[in-house]
C-alpha cells in the first residue's frame, strides 16, 4: 500500500499551471497589467475522476503587487466533458477580494493527434469590487506530434464594463529528455462601453 502523498503533485514556480478557469492561463483575470507571475501549490487526485489543488500565487507589475491564494476541483463528468470551480482570495491594496469561479469545458477528439475545446464559465466576485467580472466563452485546439506541441486558444469575457477578446498561440518542442523548448504569443483586443478601444 502506497504513501497517502502519492496522490500529491506540485505545480513549480515561475511557470504556467494550466488549470482550468480562474487558475489557468487562458482565463487569468489580472491581465496584462502583471507581468511577472510566480506560483507553488499542490494537486491531490481525490477519485480517478476528481481532483482538488490549492496554489498561491505572487503577481507584479506596472508598480503593482498582488498575492492570491486559491482553491480549485475539477470533476470529469465522461470522458470528454469536465466540469471545474476555483475559490481565490486576493490580497491588494487598492481593492483586496474574494472570487468565485465555476465553468464546464467540452474536449472534442478530431484525430489521434489533434483536438479541440469549448468551454464556458462564470467569475463573480464575492467580497470586494467586483469589475472584473465577466462570463466568458472560450475555444482551443492542440497538436502533439513525437516531439512537440502547438496549441491555440480564443476567449471571448462579456464584461460589465468591456467586451475582451484574447488570442494565444504556443509551441513546445523536446530536444532531449531533460529540456524541452518553449514559446508563447498572446493578444488582447479591449472593446471599452464607454472609452476608447485597447489592444
Amino acid at each position: 500500500m502506497g504513501s497517502p502523498f502519492d496522490t500529491f503533485t506540485s505545480t513549480g514556480s515561475n511557470a504556467s499551471t494550466e488549470k482550468p478557469g480562474y487558475l489557468g492561463t487562458g482565463t487569468d483575470i489580472i491581465g496584462d497589467g502583471y507581468p511577472d507571475r510566480t506560483a507553488a501549490g499542490l494537486e491531490y487526485q481525490l477519485t480517478d475522476r476528481t481532483q482538488l489543488r490549492a496554489v498561491h500565487e505572487w503577481l507584479s507589475g506596472e508598480d503593482i503587487k498582488l498575492h492570491r491564494t486559491l482553491f480549485g476541483a475539477t470533476s470529469q463528468l465522461s470522458k470528454n466533458i469536465s466540469v471545474f470551480g476555483n475559490y481565490g482570495i486576493e490580497d491588494s491594496v487598492d481593492n483586496p477580494r474574494d472570487i468565485a469561479n465555476l465553468g464546464i469545458k467540452n474536449k472534442i477528439d478530431i484525430t489521434d493527434k489533434l483536438s479541440a475545446d469549448v468551454g464556458l464559465e462564470r467569475l463573480e466576485t464575492v467580497k470586494g469590487r467586483g469589475d472584473d467580472d465577466f462570463t466568458a466563452i472560450t475555444s482551443s485546439f492542440s497538436y502533439l506530434a513525437d516531439l512537440y506541441k502547438i496549441t491555440g486558444r480564443y476567449e471571448i469575457r462579456f464584461g460589465k464594463k468591456e467586451t475582451k477578446h484574447l488570442f494565444e498561440l504556443s509551441t513546445s518542442k523536446k530536444i532531449n529528455t531533460d529540456y524541452t523548448l518553449f514559446a508563447r504569443e498572446r493578444l488582447s483586443y479591449t472593446d471599452n462601453k464607454d472609452l476608447s478601444d485597447e489592444y
